[in-house]
């Protein structure tokens, strides 16, 4: 809490344009900390059955996230690529009417709006780009 106050006080030291954000006038793990949520974005899907987090890889948006066991229907507004992680998808693609089985480190895409159907058997995890 000192941390913050002491930030606070900051105000009177620095002209408005020049003033630091609060972030900026604390520690440096704070800082980091700061960064950390400005980062990520949490989401939340199927009551809590599919969940991810959302980054920047440098390149391209991305989401690492977690399947629980069930049956669900996703759509797309980007280009998908899917990595399967660990666990397993069972996917029927746009289009097709057979399903298809998707490992670990096997990868599938999804052109844009489009919807897709999965089937989750065990706990999986995967990531995904968005173009």
């Amino acid at each position: 809490m000192a941390h913050i106050r002491k930030a606070l006080t900051l105000d009177r030291k620095y002209p408005d344009n020049t003033r630091p954000t609060p972030c900026a006038a604390l520690s440096r793990a704070y800082q980091s900390f700061c960064r950390f949520f400005e980062m990520l974005e949490v989401n939340e899907y199927f009551d809590g059955n599919v969940k991810s987090i959302a980054f920047h890889n440098g390149s391209l948006p991305t989401t690492a996230g977690v399947m629980a066991p069930g049956e669900y229907t996703f759509a797309t507004s980007q280009f998908e690529t899917i990595t399967v992680v660990s666990g397993k998808m069972t996917v029927k693609l746009p289009g097709s009417d057979d399903w298809v089985s998707f490992e670990p480190f096997n990868t599938f895409t999804v052109d844009a709006n489009q919807s897709f159907d999965l089937k989750i058997e065990i706990d999986t995890a995967y990531i995904c780009t968005y173009e």
